[in-house]
């Protein structure tokens, strides 16, 4: 996108994939141009991976900082808003929170594989009464085991929300 994202400080991104176009917003308005998508995000070098790229970790582009109430839906959303309070699970094929001393799938349907030492964190939250997960930006990652349960970006419409609050690196 064309957005920079300031440390310090929770911003909202929403990836959507809509009938082969893809964009991505920032605190609800989108961000650079719209891509023509087909790609099957499913396993490989597009597989779902969260606070690295997804293709190479070595790279080291990582993310230093919070994520709060990433969730995954199969289904595209063309005009995504901003929530004001804790999202719900219903529906999701996946929403990971970070919860007193783990970090779960609410939808209860999904593997995560936690690379490095991804936490659960109270330090940092978005809302009230609710906790965070904490990436250190050396190594750490959540991979998204896509070809189990019910996680299938394959060329079908999705989207994907979270909070994220950086305090180092920004996101490449």
């Amino acid at each position: 996108g064309s957005s920079s994202l300031i440390n310090d400080s929770w911003s909202y991104l929403t990836l959507t994939r809509v009938s082969g176009s893809t964009k991505l917003y920032v605190n609800g308005i989108q961000t650079g141009s719209t891509y023509s998508d087909s790609n099957n995000y499913l396993t490989g070098t597009d597989r779902p991976v969260v606070a690295t790229a997804g293709y190479n970790p070595s790279l080291n582009l990582n993310f230093n900082g919070y994520i709060s109430d990433l969730i995954v839906k199969l289904a595209g959303n063309s005009s995504p808003s901003v929530p004001t309070s804790p999202v719900s699970s219903a529906g999701s094929a996946l929403h990971i929170k970070g919860t007193d001393a783990s970090i779960i799938d609410k939808s209860q349907s999904n593997n995560l594989n936690l690379v490095g030492n991804v936490t659960g964190s109270t330090t940092q939250a978005k809302f009230s009464n609710t906790n965070s997960i904490y990436i250190d930006g050396s190594g750490d990652y959540i991979e998204l085991i896509a070809n189990q349960h019910n996680i299938d970006l394959n060329t079908d419409d999705f989207t994907i929300e979270t909070w994220i609050y950086l305090t180092g690196k920004r996101v490449h």
